[in-house]
């Protein structure tokens, strides 16, 4: 963990004479916006949801980076409601609450789950896998991404997608730096080896399997393939060997 980046739970207040997002292309614009801001953003975006009059984001990153984000957020969303809709100066006196999220007794865990399972609270759906607009489906469903990666894109077809210039923070995956710590990870180990395969521990499972648990770790954690390895115990060969099977 690099010193000095904390994880932050940043919440804005529930607009009472207005929404953040009145229709799905709304919904689409503000996704958009969380994209590019998460590639040319120190920080990283641990999971997010957009909800009608409201957004929440768990950040990792320095208390102003996080601060910095958010209000570019409303800064770029807000010019967008002015132009859609005439609205000016929509989100400028929306308060945002920025809270310091300690590592210990499974705070983080915590406020993850709080913000994926928030269209559930609202009961706008019955599991976070049916609410589109945030990370609950990539946290809980196993289908794999059918999306392009930015940095497999060529600059002319990202700005196409993205209609932005800025210099994005492109990185590859493997080079990434892990979001949760290795204990983190390891105690999600063994639910996972029961839950797909009813077994015990990683090292009963088949080549198969493991593979798919090593694909379910990455997925959930965004672990790169030295963290995979020193959690399961294996040598980075051996790791990516499996990897290599999927």
């Amino acid at each position: 963990m690099e010193d000095g980046n904390r994880i932050w739970l940043v919440t804005t207040d529930h607009l009472e004479d207005g929404l953040w997002f009145r229709e799905e292309q709304d919904f689409v614009t503000g996704m958009n916006y969380v994209a590019v801001l998460a590639a040319s953003s120190p920080v990283s975006i641990l999971a997010f949801i957009l909800m009608s009059n409201h957004v929440h984001f768990v950040l990792l990153g320095r208390q102003r980076e996080a601060e910095s984000f958010i209000n570019e957020l409303k800064r770029r969303y807000s010019k967008y409601l002015q132009h859609k809709y005439g609205i000016e100066k929509a989100l400028k006196n929306n308060p945002v609450d920025i809270k310091l999220i300690p590592f210990e007794e499974e705070s983080a865990e915590r406020a993850l789950a709080y913000v994926q399972m928030n269209c559930v609270a609202a009961n706008i759906c019955l599991q976070p896998t049916q609410y589109p607009w945030g990370t609950g489906d990539l946290f809980f469903n196993a289908a794999p991404s059918k999306g392009v990666r930015l940095d497999s894109m060529s600059e002319r077809a990202r700005f196409r997608l993205l209609h932005t210039r800025a210099k994005l923070r492109l990185e590859s995956k493997e080079d990434a730096q892990p979001s949760f710590r290795d204990e983190i990870v390891l105690a999600a180990l063994p639910e996972l080896c029961r839950t797909l395969f009813s077994k015990l521990s990683f090292q009963e499972l088949s080549d198969a399997q493991k593979t798919e648990v090593l694909r379910q770790l990455r997925f959930r954690f965004s672990s790169n393939i030295h963290q995979l390895a020193r959690v399961v115990g294996l040598s980075y060969d051996e790791t990516a060997r499996l990897m290599d099977m999927q």
